[in-house]
């Protein structure tokens, strides 16, 4: 399969379609205007072959409104003749499209952020190439920014105007060999009528599966720099905060929606951390629980490294590696894991919908 990776980031959609599929995924172009994000990227891939375009505003022309492309034909054919310079052909198109606009910890404007109507550009880039196959993910509140009537318009155009057979899947992270609670929401389209995709959801394929807690994936040793100071702690471990009250727990087995913003340091009740007792106790299976240790500083608390987020998005280890020394900043890394799809999650839903392709 020819695969185009829209809105690439560090490469998780790329990541999940390798593993469910190797050696069939060839990646002929890839697509994101996050120049730290593309570092990382092609530290992680050998992507020479790969065609790089910066922005796929650049192609589709946002200046063309949808109603105008849809409308006039001549405006249709001036698009396409752009998208084409830029993209080659592709089987499938793939991509993670900017979810801030839309989720609840975003500014909620949909549409009325340029970021939010790039789904109009991506029907564009769709109705011109006409690949078999696309996989777009988001955060489930993409159902309900602007009123729902953004989610409907766009499933709509997809449907009924590029002529695709949709499914939506909303999935948790956690169900596919994800130590995170990361729930998202998935459209995907096949442009054959004869191959309808499944109605139900991929069912977890426990085959080479990643770390069965967050326990497991811990360090034991990291640098001091990433323990809370005794002044922080405070901060961090509050339960309430202007008016705002939840749970401050701290060592979570399953943990917390990683976010693009973890690098700030939010509260425990909103990030992830971890306390020495916790870090060096043992882990008993029958339990499903960790044993403390009563020797360890049960008082020394910090947050995870940025090798850990990769880790928690289900991240191969090699290509942590790739990335963590491709120069990015610590707050870079931390933005880009938190910014992640999860392969695993992709590897599974790929595997379901794609393997009579």
């Amino acid at each position: 399969m020819r695969c185009i990776d829209l809105f690439s980031g560090i490469g998780g959609f790329r990541i999940g379609l390798e593993q469910a599929f190797p050696g069939a995924i060839e990646t002929v172009a890839y697509c994101d205007n996050n120049e730290k994000a593309v570092e990382s990227y092609r530290a992680a891939f050998k992507s020479e072959s790969s065609k790089f375009i910066v922005d796929i505003c650049d192609a589709t022309d946002q200046s063309v409104a949808i109603e105008n492309f849809m409308n006039s034909v001549a405006l249709r054919n001036k698009v396409a003749k752009r998208v084409k310079a830029h993209f080659p052909k592709a089987d499938l198109v793939v991509g993670g499209f900017p979810c801030q606009p839309h989720s609840l910890m975003g500014n909620r404007k949909g549409s009325n952020d340029n970021r939010g109507s790039i789904v109009y550009e991506i029907v564009k880039l769709i109705y011109i190439l006409k690949p078999r196959n696309f996989i777009f993910e988001n955060v489930r509140a993409f159902k309900s920014v602007n009123d729902g009537k953004l989610h409907k318009e766009f499933l709509s155009l997809l449907e009924e105007f590029c002529g695709y057979k949709l499914k939506v899947y909303e999935l948790n992270a956690s169900d596919y060999g994800v130590p995170q609670v990361r729930r998202r929401l998935f459209i995907c389209g096949s442009i054959d009528s004869l191959n309808a995709l499944p109605d139900e959801a991929p069912v977890w394929d426990k085959k080479g599966c990643g770390w069965a807690t967050t326990w497991h994936l811990l360090e034991k040793n990291v640098e001091e720099r990433y323990y809370l100071s005794e002044r922080i702690k405070k901060t961090i471990l509050k339960d309430q905060h202007k008016g705002y009250s939840r749970p401050a727990d701290i060592n979570k087995l399953i943990a917390r929606p990683l976010t693009r913003t973890m690098h700030k340091m939010h509260r425990a009740s909103q990030d992830n951390y971890y306390s020495d007792d916790f870090i060096l106790g043992r882990y008993s299976k029958p339990l499903s629980k960790v044993r403390l240790n009563e020797k360890a500083d049960a008082g020394r608390i910090r947050r995870i490294t940025p090798k850990e987020a990769f880790r928690i998005q289900s991240f191969p280890e090699g290509i942590i590696k790739k990335i963590i020394t491709s120069g990015n900043s610590d707050t870079q890394l931390y933005m880009q894991a938190g910014n992640a799809v999860p392969p695993m999650m992709v590897k599974n839903l790929a595997k379901h919908i794609l393997s009579n392709e």
